[in-house]
């Protein structure tokens, strides 16, 4: 999945804001140590990907109000055990 999203990020870099490339730099650093250490939070993979959607959505002009404070609740219809990870 890291290099899929590693390929995304290299086409799109160009184009994304500020706030989208630091999200996505925010998570690729969270994965990175997530690696070396061998352990997943998983509360914390969700709220650094929906952040980058987030961003996105309002390069997009898009409203966010509702989704949470970094959108986890873009993820909610994806994720069976949504609500037992996040709480």
């Amino acid at each position: 999945m890291l290099t899929d999203l590693y390929e995304f990020y290299k086409k799109y870099v160009l184009y994304a804001s500020p706030k989208v490339i630091i999200a996505f730099s925010d998570y690729f650093q969270f994965m990175y140590q997530q690696n070396e250490d061998e352990k997943t939070d998983s509360k914390q993979h969700l709220l650094l990907m929906t952040k980058i959607m987030v961003e996105m959505r309002k390069d997009l002009g898009l409203k966010n109000k509702d989704l949470g404070k970094n959108g986890q609740k873009l993820m909610r219809a994806l994720i069976k055990d949504y609500d037992v990870i996040i709480g």
